[in-house]
């Protein structure tokens, strides 16, 4: 039968050679009959037909092929080869003049995972379509669980689809509302949500909290995120996050507010980062942040409990790069309102900060120069309640050269720095400088061909003020604010087996200090093991003056996390102070398993414990049981967690198999700045 097909296709090319004199050469088609009525001009096919062009295949039940107009009509499970992924339709008509095709009923579906049903597709040009009733999803059900609807939308072929006024559907109900959606048809840019839920009974606050989040990729640009957070502890609250990244500019907008429950006031959280490469060496960075709080109660200003705090930060920097070293240009901004003061009080002003940094660079016979020079004009809080503006400048110059001997090399270097004010710390206009010096050698010896020994010591000494040479020994540190060396070991046996040494030795000394400064770090002896599935680790700790056991741990992991995996941990530390000295009869451990169940079911367990050696008694300190379940396009994860002394801890995640995964942890799609990180009370 094939072979009849061919010889029918030949025959066509010359049967037709007159009329198709344009075509000939450009389609093929082969079909299971093939009929052509030379009065009308027209062309039919049936049965398995197959359209060959130059950049393109069609496959259809049947076709209708108008010579005079060079128009073609393909119907019956009509599939289009074009681009990496294929079009199918129900119907197509395509116009070989003009290259602009029309398709009636159509679904196609990307190499991301971007699932596309239309109602039709009318051609704009070769490879831009306008697209109506359109459902986009990542979902490859014909009644996808999530979708955008719209009306109407554009697609560019192996770039991108946009649809406009798109209604966000879980099922057949509609939750929310977006003018513009993008979704890129070769990035994995998508959409997706998430639910956390938190049950914790015996708490009178926060006993019950529900904290959701919608993200979705507005362009190949833009993605954006929205979060709600209800009934927790400070009260609910919601926010917004925008985020924009070119090729040259990187910039986001947050924006998050929440009603305290309890004191009837609201918080806010404001912040925003920007960065502009206008030309390949010039940059511009700007940051801002607002926090405002109207009953402001914090740990970090206990006596003023019922005042509130207003503080904003700002922050902007130019850097200019060229061909030897770097220029930056900061300015800096941070300022707080007190309520009960009645006035804004300015912490920190650094306007501007200027610095070069230059690149490293070869002087002369290997020897290695680097510069670095800042200015800063400081306003700031250089002791207590006293304010002022203080000039500033740095200039450090440092020297470095590589020395190999055999199987040595050595590494000396020298920095110098130049410090100067104009002021002291109590305001008074006193113009004086000091120096530091800051000699070091690094050394790496190849003791064989498995070992490697490594010698690192370095000295930081500061002169006196307004001295170049005289240094500072009349000073509690002698003037010496760094001295000392750390000697580290590595053993290669193999290429699975690593240990490691590693000590260091503190020279500093402190005539105003009572206690003896700690010279020797303890002695670390690590051992790894490595091969294929499975990893051993032991750590080991010695004190060397007085000679006695600090510290140990184990570790081993068996298994693939993406399949199955057992972990097991030991540790156990000496304490010296002796209000933590009941540590010393206490070892604690860590167990842990995860297994898929099936292909949809996963479960992963963690237990941390501690036995105490007194009583031969192992505690529970913490578990968790985590239990994953693949619902095609959802994630569901549920976590239960008991923390000694504290109820059940319960959370509920519940997402869209978009670019999230279940192993990712709840914070990083939840809310990333709800106040928490400076808003907190006690009860």
């Amino acid at each position: 039968m094939r072979k009849l097909i061919i010889k029918k296709t030949i025959m066509l090319g010359f049967v037709f050679l007159f009329p198709f004199s344009v075509l000939a050469s450009e389609i093929d088609i082969a079909a299971d009959v093939i009929e052509y009525v030379e009065n009308s001009g027209r062309l039919s096919a049936r049965g398995h037909v197959v359209i060959s062009m130059k950049d393109k295949k069609i496959y259809a039940d049947s076709i209708d092929f108008d010579v005079k107009t060079n128009v073609m009509n393909a119907f019956g499970g009509v599939k289009v080869e074009e681009t990496k992924s294929p079009v199918y339709a129900d119907s197509i008509t395509y116009c070989y003049d003009t290259k602009v095709s029309n398709l009636k009923n159509v679904f196609a579906y990307s190499s991301n995972k971007a699932f596309i049903r239309l109602e039709s597709m009318t051609g704009i040009n070769k490879y831009t379509f306008k697209i109506h009733n359109i459902k986009l999803s990542t979902c490859d059900l014909n009644e996808p669980h999530f979708y955008f609807k719209s009306n109407h939308g554009k697609l560019i072929l192996n770039k991108q689809i946009i649809v406009y006024n798109a209604v966000f559907y879980i099922g057949k109900i509609p939750i929310f509302y977006l003018p513009v959606v993008t979704k890129s048809l070769k990035s994995e840019k998508g959409f997706g949500s998430n639910l956390k839920i938190k049950v914790n009974p015996g708490k009178e606050f926060d006993a019950f909290s529900l904290k959701t989040a919608v993200l979705c990729s507005l362009s190949e640009s833009f993605d954006g995120k929205f979060v709600y957070n209800y009934f927790s502890e400070k009260g609910n609250g919601f926010g917004t996050k925008i985020k924009y990244k070119t090729a040259n500019v990187i910039g986001n907008f947050y924006v998050y507010t929440i009603k305290d429950k309890v004191e009837s006031t609201r918080n806010w959280t404001v912040r925003s980062n920007y960065f502009h490469r206008i030309k390949e060496a010039l940059t511009v960075r700007t940051k801002g942040k607002f926090v405002g709080s109207r009953m402001f109660n914090s740990y970090y200003d206990q006596i003023n409990l019922k005042g509130s705090l207003n503080r904003l930060k700002s922050y902007l920097s130019l850097t200019r790069q060229f061909s030897r070293v770097n220029l930056s240009c900061d300015f800096e901004y941070n300022s707080n309102y007190d309520s009960l003061e009645s006035k804004c009080k300015i912490p920190f002003i650094n306007s501007p900060k200027i610095s070069l940094d230059f690149y490293q660079r070869n002087l002369f016979w290997g020897i290695i120069h680097k510069p670095y020079f800042e200015y800063s004009y400081k306003y700031a809080e250089h002791s207590k309640n006293n304010y002022f503006y203080k000039n500033k400048t740095l200039f450090t110059y440092m020297l470095t050269k590589c020395f190999k001997v055999w199987w040595m090399s050595l590494t000396p270097s020298f920095e110098i720095t130049e410090n100067w004010n104009d002021r002291d710390d109590n305001g008074y206009l006193d113009y004086y400088f000091f120096t530091q010096y800051g000699p070091g050698l690094k050394t790496k010896c190849r003791v064989t061909s498995w070992m490697d020994w490594n010698i690192d010591y370095n000295i930081k000494a500061r002169t006196k003020k307004n001295s170049i040479y005289v240094f500072d020994n009349l000073a509690d540190d002698y003037g010496i604010e760094k001295h000392g060396f750390n000697l580290s070991n590595n053993m290669y046996i193999g290429d699975r087996i690593t240990t490691r040494n590693s000590i260091s030795y503190n020279f500093l000394q402190n005539r105003a200090s009572t206690s003896e400064i700690q010279k020797w770090s303890p002695l670390i002896t690590e051992f790894t093991y490595s091969k294929y599935f499975a990893t051993f680790i032991i750590k080991e700790g010695q004190f060397i003056n007085p000679f006695r056991f600090n510290s140990l741990q184990f570790y081993v992991n068996v298994g693939m996390l993406e399949k199955s995996y057992l972990n097991f941990g030991i540790f156990y530390q000496r304490y010296d102070d002796v209000a933590m000295f009941y540590k010393n009869r206490e070892i604690d451990n860590i167990f842990g398993f995860g297994v898929w169940l099936s292909s949809k079911w996963r479960l992963d367990c963690n237990i941390k414990t501690t036995t105490d050696f007194n009583n031969i008694i192992m505690k529970i300190k913490e578990q968790e049981i985590k239990l994953y379940r693949d619902l095609h396009c959802y994630n569901l994860g549920i976590s239960f967690k008991k923390i000694e002394n504290q109820n059940y801890l319960i959370y509920c995640k519940f997402d869209m198999k978009t670019n999230m995964s279940f192993s990712k942890t709840e914070q990083s799609l939840v809310y990333e700045d709800t106040g928490e990180n400076f808003y907190s009370r006690s009860y």
